[in-house]
């Protein structure tokens, strides 16, 4: 009676602050009907266990059974299918017992749900489907917590309900000989080449749990003690671990023991087993003096580093044989070696001050160890955490292409470049990097972004994410912005004087005043609802890009120094460009240009004008033009006379009677001039090889589809030679006449 009443009180509360209304708690008036369907028994059971307590669990050595039994200040967590966990303590009437027996009371759990029960209790987790799991972090002392245990989702019966806990983990009772006189504190057990889910997640929505691993790793780490331990004499150092399954038969893995008081490093090998769920292992070895085993790591630090390592017969070295050398490398370079255990042993190179560990598929990366780290390249890899909380002399990170979902860097203030894209970050905080140059955080999924301490601040990117505004008020030095395919519909610019290049493409921009930024060389505004853009105070602009607007106006006389302009998919209905001699790109397709005049564009080498009411084009004086699209316009006459570097000519859907293409077109160039009315064509002034010649399915009326023959002047070489092979199909209407 006394354990009924104080868990029905326990119930009461837990039923209060974590239950949902609508699963739970009943209103007042319907107390009556849920008191008579309400759970009366909730009983817990850990099957086959024993108490021990120093360990929590009393681990035996056939393998087959694991021993538990319940403490007082366990909880275990309940969740229903739909709605909010509960939270019910061990009382002191069950410490000491494999079961433990719960009153449901009024407040808990209804007799008509679907219910899980999970272990140790996190009130943090939110959904039956997502119960978090982690293995980082395991100590002696905190053992019992990562513990992990589970059921999937049953349903009471007559009013009662028992919890058959199914074990999500392998435990370890590792025991390694060591000398005397040696230090451990540090424990790292590898499981390499295989790789286990250290983070992760249990579903228990199902009959069974199921864990979806989030993160994975070659190695689990443990803190052996609280303090550094000696052993004047051989003695034997006993740890546990939990680990995930994995199967390690036939293979060996290595338990590594370090410690601060000493530079020495000990491993032992360890003979492999399949690591299964619920089921205990005693792991014995001989700890010897550590070894870095990776040989394309110790090539890389041998380079250009002037290190003469003691080398063991396998070509591996011994830490403690090479401390000096090791000392010696300051760089290190396994740039794309594909090798996912390439950086396990960085941490044995105390100088390191340059790492580029880029595109090695690396999972996890630890350079706490070095601490005097001044430059990182870690990208292109699958690193899903990284922790340089250590490394406070860090001037440069690079970390672009992993999954980092969060990253802290906060005691890194003496960064001044940082590169995080292509990553899964959903906010970062820089405000303590006020030295900071250049932060590049491109297509993440970041909502805020606060650069208002970052006054040094040269260069920003943060391209394809979920901004909605950005503050650069406060960044006067900035010269280069970069925030294409966010959701900004302003920006202010006005007090950033020193900006040269700026990229605001595929936002929801209504305005754009660069008043007050006459520096800028580059401007890509594109893709946005712009009605009317004034540059006529950028005349060092170079590359300028706005296509994709509402502009119906374009006044470009001013910029004389343009050589790059993509002004299509507006409303432009004209065009002048003749005070622009230094344009080589032009871009204005798909507007209502009735009239494009480019005979001062002496140095024009693209000119694409496709979709536009042009009836005439003359570009004779475009003698380094190499592209030219012109189709689908209303062309009736077309001048390429001097277009000797002519390569590439779209001219179909027009209405061009005559055609004349120059004598020397670039090799392997292409003429699409199908869908006109002309009555004949001679290339016969051609003698290189075309790769494509489209010109036939003349029409004289294109509304009308009435089919006109074209005639077709080639020599005999070019017959002989195939050099229309890669005509279109449909020259079913085309006559050759051979010269």
């Amino acid at each position: 009676m006394k354990l009924i009443k104080h868990l029905l009180f326990l119930c009461f509360l837990a039923g209060l602050t974590a239950c949902s209304e609508e699963t739970f708690v009943p209103q007042p008036d319907e107390v009556p009907s849920v008191m008579a369907n309400s759970i009366k028994s909730i009983n817990i059971v850990v099957p086959e266990m024993q108490f021990n307590a120093s360990t929590r669990s009393n681990l035996i050595e056939n393998n087959e059974k694991l021993y538990f039994k319940w403490e007082e200040g366990d909880a275990a967590g309940v969740f229903p299918l739909v709605g909010s966990q509960v939270k019910f303590p061990v009382m002191e009437e069950s410490v000491g017992s494999s079961s433990a027996l719960f009153d449901g009371g009024q407040w808990a759990l209804r007799a008509d749900g679907k219910y899980a029960a999970y272990f140790p209790y996190d009130i943090n987790n939110e959904g039956i489907e997502a119960v978090a799991i982690d293995y980082t972090g395991q100590t002696q002392e905190n053992f019992d917590e990562y513990d992990f245990m589970a059921t999937g989702a049953i349903s009471p019966t007559n009013g009662e309900i028992t919890f058959n806990m199914k074990r999500i983990s392998a435990i370890l009772k590792i025991e390694i000989a060591m000398d005397a006189n040696t230090y451990g504190r540090f424990g790292r057990l590898y499981v390499s080449p295989e790789k286990v889910g250290v983070k992760g997640v249990m579903d228990l929505s199902g009959t069974v749990p199921v864990f979806v691993p989030s993160e994975y790793s070659n190695y689990i780490e443990t803190d052996l003690l609280k303090d550094e331990m000696f052993t004047e004499e051989a003695d034997t150092l006993k740890a546990y671990m939990l680990i995930p399954p994995v199967d390690m038969t036939d293979k060996t893995i290595v338990f590594r023991i370090s410690s601060n008081k000493s530079d020495d490093v000990y491993e032992a090998e360890i003979e492999g087993k399949n690591f299964e769920a619920g089921k205990a292992y005693k792991l014995v070895g001989k700890a010897k003096l550590g070894t870095i085993r990776n040989l394309n790591l110790i090539a890389a630090a041998e380079t250009n580093q002037g290190v003469n390592f003691v080398k063991n017969d396998d070509g591996t070295i011994n830490i403690k044989e090479n401390l000096e050398e090791l000392a010696k490398v300051t760089k290190i370079n396994v740039y794309n070696l594909k090798d996912s255990t390439i950086c396990d042993e960085i941490g044995f190179f105390p100088n390191l001050s340059e790492l580029d560990c880029r595109q090695n598929k690396l999972t996890s990366l630890d350079v706490s160890k070095n601490t005097l780290l001044t430059k990182l390249e870690c990208g292109w890899n699958e690193l899903t955490t990284l922790d340089v909380s250590n490394n406070v002399e860090l001037t440069s990170i690079n970390c672009y292409r992993n999954y980092l979902t969060t990253l802290d860097v906060s005691r890194n203030t003496a960064l001044t470049s940082l590169i995080c894209d292509e990553n899964q970050l959903t906010s970062l905080d820089v405000t303590r990097n006020t030295d900071l140059l250049n932060l590049s955080l491109n297509r993440n999924q970041l909502t805020t972004l606060d650069i208002s301490k970052n006054k040094a601040l040269r260069g920003l990117l943060f391209e394809y994410n979920n901004l909605s505004e950005v503050d650069i008020s406060n960044n006067l030095l900035l010269n280069q912005l970069v925030c294409t395919g966010n959701q900004i519909s302003s920006i202010d610019l006005s007090r950033n004087v020193e900006m040269q290049s700026l990229t605001v493409s595929s936002n929801k921009l209504t305005s754009l005043d660069v008043s007050n930024n006459p520096k800028i060389t580059m401007l890509l505004c594109d893709i946005n609802q712009l009605t009317s853009l004034d540059v006529s105070n950028l005349t060092k602009l170079n590359w300028f890009g706005c296509s994709g607007n509402l502009l119906t106006s374009l006044d470009i006389s001013q910029n004389t120094a343009m050589t790059t302009l993509n002004c299509s998919r507006n409303q432009l209905t004209f065009l002048d460009i003749s005070h622009n001699i230094t344009l080589q790109n032009l871009e204005c397709y798909e507007n209502q240009i009735t009239s494009l005049d480019v005979s001062n564009c002496t140095t024009l080498k693209k000119l694409l004008c496709w979709s536009n009411p042009l009836t005439t084009l003359d570009v004779s004086n475009c003698t380094a033009l190499n592209t030219l699209y012109c189709y689908d316009d209303q062309l009736t006459s077309l001048n390429l006379t001097g277009c000797t570097a002519l390569q590439f000519l779209y001219c179909y859907s027009n209405y061009l009677t005559s055609l004349t293409i120059p004598s020397n077109i670039a090799t392997y160039g292409q003429v699409l001039c199908h869908d006109n009315l002309m009555s004949e064509l001679d290339i016969t002034n051609i003698t290189i090889l075309l790769n494509n010649v489209y010109c036939g399915n003349q029409w004289t009326d294109r509304n009308k589809n009435t089919a006109k023959p074209l005639t077709l002047y080639i020599t005999a070489t070019q017959e002989r030679n195939g050099r229309l092979q890669n005509t279109d199909a449909e020259n079913k209407n085309v006559s050759l006449s051979v010269q």
